[in-house]
């Protein structure tokens, strides 16, 4: 009988040494269980703030290449360390000085996934006046008639015009992108605005150019008298003040360099050439011709703001496009019928017909002609700046 107790007490020993073994085994595997679930919340963790950095790392790359070319469009899947990052840059409909930039940053982790992480930053690019930012503003009505064409460049789709008082269109004029009017958009025949028309909007604010400021800065840089007539075959550098006319005959190169003000008449003749970065302020009209010959590359950025008060301040003439960005403010018409525009162009009223063009530039709106921002102080913040971030 003993010896049954012995054995009986060695198997409840032997029940209870299993029972705590299983229970030890138990809380081992949970233990270990948890210490990898910690592991691999760890490591996720860890591959997120990866894939964070990595999202604004390309945001850093978009901004650099942005400095240098506001036509930067973003780049594919980039290595970098065990992740790698993707980037896009894209532009808001008809706001030509915006950028958004959505960054991409992917980690691996240890469970064999991949972590991903966005990054979407909006910048201001540039520095130019709000008229601009329309292929076409008017102080007073805007009147386009016959197959006149408004587009945009490179980019289609993006133009918007302008009218402080009505837009009257009629024919079969073209515009493609929207019609912005404070008073009445009247449309006759079958004229087409791709994005449409919008009445009642607020007016645009035109810059008052101050001519004796213009003088000034000009004066400060060189002075000369009397009238200057560029021959064929002659290339002169414009700078600084003109007290007088200035013609460029066919043939003559003109190259302009940062401000010039001209107290007389700016003309130019068929054949002569045009060329440079700068803004030429007159206070007379100013006559450009597009010729083959001239150059209309993008390392030409150019301004051209008349203060004639009389018809046609600005007459443009020739069969080939004229680049720049055209100002008139106290001009009862501009008016300029088949030669090509390449750029944007603000007057105290506007009359389009014809069979030209407007290309609005979205370039040049980017990188736009220098010391303009004197003559017209841009609303907008200079360079690139941040306008909003954010992060999923």
């Amino acid at each position: 009988m003993a010896n049954g107790m012995k054995r009986r007490r060695r198997g409840s020993s032997l029940i209870m040494a299993m029972s705590v073994m299983m229970l030890l085994s138990i809380l081992g595997i949970g233990v270990l269980t948890m210490s990898l679930s910690a592991m691999r919340s760890a490591s996720h963790r860890q591959s997120s703030r990866n894939a964070f950095d990595l999202a604004e790392a390309g945001v850093v790359v978009a901004r650099q290449q942005l400095a240098e070319d506001a036509g930067y469009a973003g780049i594919g899947s980039t290595l970098f360390g065990e992740g790698e990052f993707s980037v896009t840059v894209t532009q808001p409909p008809g706001n030509f000085s915006r950028r958004v930039i959505t960054s991409t940053g992917s980690m691996p982790s240890l469970d064999g996934s991949t972590v991903q992480r966005q990054v979407t930053e909006v910048l201001s690019v540039g520095s130019i006046h709000e008229l601009f930012q329309y292929a076409a503003v008017s102080n007073e009505d805007l009147k386009l008639h016959r197959e006149f064409r408004i587009t945009s460049a490179p980019a289609a789709g993006q133009v918007r015009i302008h009218a402080n008082d009505d837009i009257k269109a009629k024919d079969t004029i073209f515009v493609d992108g929207v019609g912005f009017a404070v008073d009445e958009i009247d449309l006759e025949d079958s004229p087409s605005f791709t994005g449409g028309t919008q009445t009642g909007v607020a007016p645009l604010a035109f810059p008052i150019v101050d001519p004796g400021l213009v003088d000034t800065l000009a004066s400060s840089i060189s002075v000369q008298s009397g009238d200057m007539l560029v021959n064929s075959g002659e290339t002169v550098v414009l700078m600084g003040k003109y007290d007088g006319k200035v013609e460029v005959m066919d043939g003559g190169h003109v190259i302009v360099d940062g401000l010039v003000f001209i107290t007389g008449e700016f003309k130019m003749n068929s054949g002569a050439r045009i060329s440079g970065a700068g803004t030429i302020v007159g206070l007379k009209k100013i006559k450009l011709y597009g010729d083959s010959s001239n150059t209309l590359g993008d390392s030409n950025r150019l301004a051209f703001v008349s203060m004639e008060s009389n018809s046609h301040a600005i007459e443009l003439n020739g069969p080939d496009p004229i680049k720049g960005l055209l100002y008139a403010p106290n001009t009862h018409h501009l008016h300029f019928k088949d030669t090509p525009l390449i750029g944007a162009v603000a007057a105290k009223s506007i009359y389009l017909h014809g069979s030209g063009e407007i290309i609005h530039d979205q370039l040049i709106l980017l990188n736009p002609p220098p010391e303009l921002d004197l003559i017209m102080p841009s609303d907008g913040a200079s360079d690139i700046k941040r306008l909003y971030w954010r992060h999923d």
